[in-house]
């Protein structure tokens, strides 16, 4: 978790796509070893979510397993991005690999990499 992919505000917006389809948010993140800043703003996401996750609207799924992480995002129905900043974003280029459609700002490099081939 990192406060550059803007997770609070990742929330706010399937709220929004809530009110207008019958949808699920997983949350995937691979966490890093090495980031003690991506467990406060998890945790912090995780409270914010606490009405949602009680119904079962969004689901948390973390931990350091890329299989997993590979797993969902192929089962998933549409990838979602939602950077405020971004260089090069792995998640895209793994979601649009996959046939996936991807929901994704128009942020840094991340335009580019939809750009239709």
């Amino acid at each position: 978790m990192d406060p550059w992919k803007d997770p609070e505000g990742l929330l706010e917006i399937f709220k929004r796509v809530k009110e207008k389809v019958d949808c699920r948010l997983v949350y995937c993140y691979d966490m890093a070893l090495d980031d003690p800043e991506g467990v406060a703003i998890y945790a912090k996401v995780y409270r914010k979510a606490k009405k949602l996750r009680e119904k079962g609207d969004v689901i948390f799924v973390v931990g350091k397993h890329q299989i997993l992480v590979n797993s969902i995002q192929r089962f998933s129905t549409i990838l979602v991005q939602n950077s405020i900043r971004e260089g090069f974003c792995l998640a895209v280029t793994e979601g649009l690999w996959k046939g996936k459609p991807m929901v994704a700002t128009n942020v840094g490099g991340i335009p580019i990499q939809m750009l239709p081939m």
